[in-house]
């Protein structure tokens, strides 16, 4: 489980990214801040666990940013036992993609999902 940046491979840099903030969603209990920011050609995916659901001492998180062609460009594990904030990742984005954060909640060696959080988009 990771607490540390997960970057993608090699590839062109936006100056200039639009978009991107946090998008708070809830189910079973959980409420989850999904959030991608923009800098210097990187982008920031985090997420803010603000209300712990049901299960929560099994609960882990996997955090990926996914293209506007829904493939993973990078992807995070966390355990996400606590109230509080999560990431960021350092993850290199190409000019004109749209991205976005997704945040998965599992419980119960991650058999079952409790919630999924998509950020608002932002685009490189």
């Amino acid at each position: 489980m990771g607490r540390g940046p997960n970057s993608a491979g090699t590839v062109a840099v936006s100056p200039a990214a639009s978009g991107g903030g946090c998008r708070n969603s809830s189910a079973n209990g959980w409420t989850i801040g999904s959030c991608v920011s923009e800098n210097g050609g990187w982008a920031w995916p985090d997420f803010y666990v603000n209300v712990l659901g049901t299960d929560v001492d099994t609960a882990e998180c996997e955090m990926q940013l996914i293209d506007q062609w829904g493939d993973p460009v990078s992807t995070s594990w966390w355990w996400c036992e606590e109230v509080g904030h999560y990431g960021p990742d350092r993850v290199a984005i190409r000019k004109g993609v749209h991205y976005y954060n997704r945040v998965t909640v599992f419980v119960n060696e991650r058999r079952q999902v409790m919630l999924t959080a998509w950020s608002p988009q932002l685009t490189g």
